[in-house]
């Protein structure tokens, strides 16, 4: 909002003073797209993907790679949740306050764990806007522990063919 003094005249003389108020209305890219946030496929370690946000696995120690990919000039930065859902998980982020931050999780269920595990990533976004606001954007990352097959008890069969 501006306000605006004014005097006026007429014919020379002065007459009073006056005030205007002039608003700008100022609009941030009405074309803003949230950033994406998918499992990177090719770096799964004794896993599976189901979709773009959950895996399958049947214990082990895991690792599952994942990224947030956002428009240039974004800035993102990105916190979990897994100290809560995930015990004993370890997690590395590289890239943050860049428009592509990459995380690695590393797990080993424990090995009662059945069901699924959900991971909550937060991703911040400056998004440069003329707006001091910073947009968060949360997606769930599923693991689900299916528990192994037990093949039950080993026996070996031998033939003892005899040669007279």
């Amino acid at each position: 909002m501006v306000y605006v003094k004014y005097d006026e005249y007429r014919n020379g003389v002065w007459l009073g003073t006056g005030y205007r108020e002039i608003k700008f209305l100022i609009f941030d890219n009405p074309y803003y797209q949230t950033p994406a946030v998918k499992i990177d496929s090719i770096g799964l370690v004794n896993c599976s993907l189901n979709d773009s946000l959950s895996v399958t696995t049947c214990g082990g120690p895991i690792s599952i790679p994942f990224f947030c990919n956002a428009a240039a000039p974004a800035i993102l930065s990105v916190t979990d949740n897994h100290n809560v859902s995930l015990p004993g998980a370890t997690i590395s982020y590289s890239g943050s306050q860049t428009n592509y931050v990459s995380g690695t999780i590393n797990w080993t269920p424990p090995a009662s764990a059945n069901g699924a595990y959900n991971l909550l990533i937060t991703v911040f976004d400056s998004v440069c806007s003329l707006t001091p606001y910073i947009y968060s954007h949360s997606y769930v990352l599923k693991i689900y522990v299916s528990p192994g097959i037990d093949a039950g008890k080993i026996q070996s069969f031998v033939k003892v063919t005899r040669c007279s």
